[in-house]
């Protein structure tokens, strides 16, 4: 007999959105589209994308490159700037979650960052053969003082402390709420480990660590928001994760 997965009888079951938020990243952003094209050709897909309110042609970028992509659709939209970028990240999972039904993955992205070529190849089948609605890969993380972190999804920090960053899996489109905010808009930074704290300790989701291959390059930059964690900032990680026991 052949096995059920969770994805079967879903319409759309293998179709994928590219959900990506960007902001001032004309620097960037080319780099980005170009490696979302490797891994995401030959795939039916579409991109989900939101400009953050950005000073720069970020928004002409992303169009221009629209009319070249190998994409079903392009959906795109312009945001007055965040408050946060949990809320910019929040804004177009909104989006994407209106067009899950008919694409139900969702690969998320971040302007400043590569896709490696086989996200998709590598995590898509594990995804689809596997009870769980999210999977996790290895990522690279060069930083800006000059040395690379090889970070593995069964790794101890990430299998068992779920510090993992959005961009490195695949999700089913139904852990978005209807109505929305699937993040913690209180969190500046960090809102995606708490979320996955969330759903396993709360929800009892389960998660699939994918390991063996690299599928995303993480650049960790010096002016970036999590390069300049301050202690407030790790306290309220810790107050909302002992919050979330609380109420298991």
């Amino acid at each position: 007999m052949q096995k059920e997965t969770l994805n079967s009888g879903i319409v759309g079951g293998s179709n994928i959105q590219v959900v990506l938020s960007a902001h001032n990243s004309i620097e960037y952003l080319p780099r980005c589209l170009d490696s979302i094209e490797k891994s995401l050709k030959g795939y039916k897909w579409i991109m989900v994308f939101g400009d953050d309110g950005s000073a720069d042609d970020t928004l002409g970028v992303a169009v221009e490159y629209s009319k070249k992509s190998s994409a079903t659709r392009w959906y795109i939209k312009k945001f007055t700037k965040a408050k946060n970028v949990t809320q910019a990240k929040n804004r177009v999972l909104n989006m994407a979650k209106e067009k899950g039904q008919e694409y139900p993955i969702i690969c998320f992205m971040d302007s400043d960052d590569e896709m490696l070529p086989d996200r998709i190849s590598h995590l898509l089948p594990r995804f689809q053969s596997e009870e769980t609605k999210i999977v996790v890969g290895d990522y690279i993380m060069p930083h800006y003082e000059g040395y690379t972190e090889y970070i593995k999804a069964d790794g101890k920090n990430v299998k068992e402390h779920l510090r993992f960053g959005i961009w490195a899996t695949l999700f089913h489109e139904s852990l978005i709420p209807e109505s929305g905010g699937f993040f913690d808009e209180k969190m500046d930074i960090y809102s995606d480990f708490l979320k996955w704290w969330s759903l396993r300790h709360k929800d009892g989701v389960s998660f699939d660590f994918c390991a063996g291959k690299p599928v995303h390059v993480f650049h960790r930059r010096k002016n970036s928001i999590s390069g300049k964690t301050l202690r407030k900032n790790l306290n309220k990680i810790k107050e909302e994760k002992d919050r979330i026991y609380k109420l298991v």
